[in-house]
């Protein structure tokens, strides 16, 4: 049994910064191993290398250990993965910084689902200014309004599994240890996507393509770590909308790596998802304050 959660909500907003930037780095590697290779062999070796790094770390150190939860882990992990699956998927055929905000649109969800599955109580200044944060999503997603194409929707969908992932990762808070919730999303991953990388056919990577995966391993491995920490330090829907920086990140990173030039409007979209960023962490600083109910 690990100890309980931590009521830290300045803390599980630190850890889940991290847990941004960590992301972005990973879309990255995503992205450039898509360009190559297909969408379940980027998943898989995506997913193993994260794995074959958590276990060889905790071996060194004499920490590996089954888990408590068996059904909620499993659970996790099978969320995490149709998240991951999708989301590769977006970033293979959208631009990186628009497929990000698709999947960091999870807050959103995320809000939702710790109301009706945990039971938390959700701050209600938290949910407008999710809501703003989201007005933001969508003038970089859908900057005329008008359409969204289908590898559009996988992007939403992967927000969708990921806020459900999530919340499980917030209800194993209490029976099980970042390291092991990570490590069995990891594990399941690879083996879910093994079979389906095989019949898709399997291509030798480019010197280019293993770097890539490797660091889309590394990093996904880091911002899983992080955001796991943060969701055990602090309510669900208090630290999930900090994922929203890696939105910023990603649109950044796709204009110097990939040449990806945002929309005006997405302009505008990365605006108010700073202020509205700015403005939950005012918010989380008062939660975290001596006599304020976290």
């Amino acid at each position: 049994m690990v100890p309980g959660p931590v009521n830290s909500p300045l803390r599980g907003i630190f850890f889940m910064l991290l847990a941004a930037v960590s992301f972005a780095l990973m879309s990255v590697g995503l992205k450039q191993a898509g360009l190559g290779l297909a969408t379940f062999q980027v998943v898989f070796f995506r997913s193993f290398i994260a794995w074959v790094i958590l276990v060889a770390w905790e071996r060194a150190h004499g920490k590996l250990v089954w888990g408590q939860d068996w059904k909620g882990l499993f659970s996790r992990a099978v969320f995490g993965f149709g998240a991951l699956v999708l989301y590769t998927w977006a970033i293979k055929h959208i631009d990186l910084g628009l497929a990000s905000a698709l999947n960091q649109s999870s807050p959103i969800f995320v809000a939702v689902f710790s109301g009706l599955f945990l039971k938390e109580r959700v701050p209600r200044s938290i949910l407008p200014l999710a809501a703003f944060a989201f007005v933001g999503v969508c003038l970089i997603v859908t900057p005329d309004f008008r359409s969204v194409n289908a590898d559009a929707l996988m992007g939403l969908g992967s927000a969708v599994l990921a806020g459900l992932a999530y919340v499980q990762v917030r209800r194993l808070r209490a029976s099980d240890s970042p390291g092991v919730i990570v490590r069995w999303f990891s594990f399941w991953s690879a083996v879910f996507a093994l079979p389906l990388m095989l019949l898709e056919g399997y291509q030798q990577p480019t010197n280019l393509e293993w770097l890539a995966l490797a660091v889309s391993g590394l990093m996904g491995l880091l911002g899983q770590m992080f955001m796991t920490h943060a969701y055990r330090c602090s309510k669900a829907a208090l630290v999930s909308p900090f994922l929203y920086f890696s939105v910023l990140a990603n649109l950044a990173l796709g204009l110097l790596l990939f040449n990806e030039l945002p929309h005006g409007n997405a302009l505008a979209g990365c605006l108010i998802l700073l202020l509205a960023t700015f403005a939950i962490g005012r918010v989380s600083s008062q939660e975290a304050r001596p006599g304020v109910s976290t």
